[in-house]
């Protein structure tokens, strides 16, 4: 039997790209494998249902840090041939590869070298540190048991370590592992690749080349004539500058059910939102089908991109933020207390200093949260019908998502609990409440959503705080016009609209509506079923309320939609009065008389 090796450390996030690895390997084994995981650490429980298809042991790798790469772990494959003495084929392979074929030839083709890897098809060793780090390779001298040694001099192809097929006697023999680590304890601070860029140093390009489909990239493949064998999911991550897991993977209790949360630091002026999405989906089509992305959505107000992944539309949530402080809330909302499981990538060693300082910090300004709350639940609300009214089912089960999760925090907040908690765990929540991408339930979810959401305002002591401008509790006209405008996208057509919106829920016409009032006037308007629209539509015209519509009335209502929809030269076609006397004509209706709303729908009809 061959054997495979790859190596991890308790890393929730890693651990689940391992379980990926392993799995594909499982997948497409043409014979059965020795597979090894070295752990740098104690816990694996990711892998635990993997258990009799693999042996884990632990390794403790040279302790240190540096260049890019944020992790000691890299140095575990330095240990392969001497874990395993007496096997002299091995492959090692990174976590964030992924088997696509059969790779049993590794194991039969000949090689005389002390490695085989795959080399960079036109990617020189001195150009890549020049480029990528700005600065020059220059000779750099290393002593190995008294006898000095350089390295540096010289040009040569630059290879990837993470799929890397050894032969542990001649590693052993040419004392590789001792060799690495005296020339990154020399020189720490210029191996800005770790140990991969001591062993590019130290082999010189001296190895046997692997075929390029058993180390494949993203910007690699399009140069391919075969199928990848191996994809390897590394990219150009020069825009990212760090990467933290959040939520339930960030605290160490995620589960296959969970949503994957992961703010990045991004440099913003390297980052096309359509390029950067595009760029995804096409990594993970080379993926199974089960993370294949089949819908995205990007949320340009809170910097989120939602990834949509196979048949069960598991979700990923990205957070792209270009400033430190956009960390802070959700990262406190998830209650992490160990960094390193949640750290991905900190290029600058400022996010762990920055995560630490502010879990240092108290948040105890309980009316302030509620007050956020409050407001961005009525945007989510806004935002949620928009999508039911455009007929999107993706975005409305996504955002009355959002919408719940708010909703739920400050259901938390109010019970007397101050952690910064934006979705709690094991909070129970009515079934009822459950999203859903069926637009026919959706009218009814939605008043579900609301109904909770009134709730908890209800809980609220003194409720007409929160509401700072109108502290009897009510909105007049010019403040109910404020507040539509904040959660709609065009202020100079949504306030013509208003006039109607708050004749309609003025239903006293003492000049004043209810907070809940304006609530269900701004979440529940336009409903996407035609009964449904038609009801509003004429409750809309219908400003008196007195269940019936004049011409003065429905000619108000068209000139108010015909500026929404930026027809506001009003020639004769589109005169909003001669439109609604000819509507009234049209419907056998003197123009003195008023239309019912049996006689308007009957008419659309």
């Amino acid at each position: 039997m061959h054997r495979v090796v790859c190596a991890v450390n308790e890393s929730l996030y890693y651990q689940m790209l391992c379980k990926g690895l392993l799995m594909s390997l499982l997948k497409y084994e043409s014979m059965p494998y020795k597979i090894t995981v070295l752990l740098d650490g104690k816990h694996s429980e990711p892998l635990d249902d993997l258990r009799k298809h693999i042996e884990i042991i632990s390794v403790k790798p040279l302790d240190i840090i540096c260049g890019s790469v944020s992790s000691r772990t890299t140095f575990a494959r330095l240990e392969i041939p001497y874990v395993f003495p007496y096997e002299r084929r091995i492959l090692y392979l990174d976590v964030d590869t992924y088997i696509m074929n059969d790779i049993h030839e590794l194991f039969t083709m000949p090689f005389e070298t002390i490695a085989a890897v795959v080399p960079g098809t036109h990617l020189m060793i001195k150009d890549l540190i020049t480029r990528e780090f700005k600065t020059k390779l220059n000779t750099m001298y290393y002593e190995l048991d008294g006898i000095r040694y350089s390295v540096g001099s010289e040009d040569h192809k630059y290879f990837n370590a993470g799929v890397m097929l050894m032969d542990s006697y001649k590693w052993r023999q040419f004392r590789i592992k001792q060799h690495v680590e005296a020339l990154i304890n020399a020189h720490p601070l210029t191996m800005y690749t770790s140990d991969e860029m001591a062993l590019n140093l130290i082999f010189r390009g001296r190895l046997t080349d692997l075929r390029q489909c058993y180390n494949t990239f993203s910007f690699t493949a399009r140069d391919l004539t075969e199928i990848p064998r191996i994809w390897h999911f590394n990219t150009d991550t020069k825009r990212i500058q760090g990467a933290i897991l959040i939520g339930s993977f960030g605290r160490g209790e995620g589960s296959p059910a969970s949503d994957i949360d992961i703010e990045l630091l991004i440099l913003e002026d390297q980052l096309d939102i359509d390029e950067f999405t595009n760029h995804l989906i096409q990594l993970f089509k080379k993926t199974e089908e089960s993370l294949v992305i089949k819908h995205t959505i990007w949320l340009a107000d809170r910097r989120k991109l939602a990834l949509y992944h196979g048949p069960q539309l598991l979700l990923t949530e990205l957070y792209l933020y270009t400033q430190l402080s956009q960390f802070d809330k959700y990262f406190l909302g998830s209650r992490i207390t160990d960094l390193t499981k949640c750290i991905l990538v900190d290029r600058q060693d400022l996010i762990r200093q920055h995560l630490e300082y502010i879990l240092t910090l108290p948040y105890d300004n309980r009316d302030g949260l509620i007050r956020e709350l409050i407001a961005s639940i009525l945007y989510q609300l806004e935002s949620t019908s928009s999508a039911r009214r455009r007929c999107d089912a993706y975005k409305f089960y996504f955002l009355s998502n959002i919408t719940l999760h708010e909703l739920v925090r400050l259901a938390y907040v109010l019970n007397g609990k101050m952690e910064y908690n934006y979705n709690p765990p094991k909070s129970i929540v009515n079934p009822d409440l459950s999203s859903t991408m069926n637009l026919d339930k959706s009218g009814l979810h939605l008043k579900n959503l609301i109904n909770l959401f009134l709730e908890q305002l209800d809980r609220i002591e003194n409720i007409e705080a929160f509401w700072n401008d109108f502290p009897t509790g009510r909105l007049d006209k010019a403040g109910f016009v404020k507040y539509y405008e904040e959660i709609k996208d065009d202020k100079d057509k949504t306030s013509v609209l208003c006039d109607h919106v708050f004749a309609i829920f003025d239903k006293n016409h003492d000049g004043t509506i209810d907070f809940n009032e304006f609530l269900l006037a701004v979440a529940v308007s336009a409903p996407h079923d035609i009964d449904s629209h038609l009801d509003y539509v004429f409750e809309m015209c219908d400003v008196s309320g007195d269940g019936r519509v004049d011409v003065n009335e429905l000619a108000a209502f068209l000139s108010a939609s015909l500026t929404i929809v930026g027809r506001t030269d009003q020639k004769d076609h589109l005169d909003p009065k001669k439109l609604a006397a000819s509507i009234f004509n049209t419907l056998g209706i003197d123009e003195d008389k008023k239309l019912t709303k049996e006689e308007f729908i009957k008419g659309y009809i």
